[in-house]
């Protein structure tokens, strides 16, 4: 049992996403693998304005939730903080980003906050 429920692993890529969205609690440890970070944990977390993870972003952008893992696998990473960084993923008609975050509660852990695409003008 971690900070986020159970503890999954052997899940990757979109099944992980699925999967936490189907159970709504827990986190998948290695979830995704992306040169430049690494593993990359997701975790299901909570909704609303201070909210996290993959409820947070079934919250405000849910029509990106089945692109999850294909930002994460065709983006090109981009350090946003020393504590975060971005996979930007651009197509001709919108931009796509997922942000991970490289510590929870100052303990090392690299772990999807969220992830969206926005139209291009």
């Amino acid at each position: 049992m971690g900070e986020f429920g159970m503890i999954y692993s052997g899940i990757v890529g979109q099944d992980a996403v699925n999967f936490l969205l189907l159970i709504k609690s827990g986190e998948v440890i290695n979830a995704f693998n992306k040169e430049g970070i690494g593993d990359i944990d997701l975790i299901y977390g909570e909704p609303g304005i201070h909210g996290c993870g993959l409820a947070h972003i079934a919250e405000i952008h849910a029509k990106d939730l089945d692109k999850i893992s294909f930002i994460i696998n065709a983006g090109s990473v981009v350090v946003q903080a020393s504590d975060r960084k971005l996979i930007i993923y651009q197509s001709q008609d919108k931009k796509y980003i997922a942000a991970v975050k490289l510590d929870w509660n100052g303990k090392k852990k690299k772990w999807l906050v969220t992830a969206y695409g926005n139209n291009i003008s």
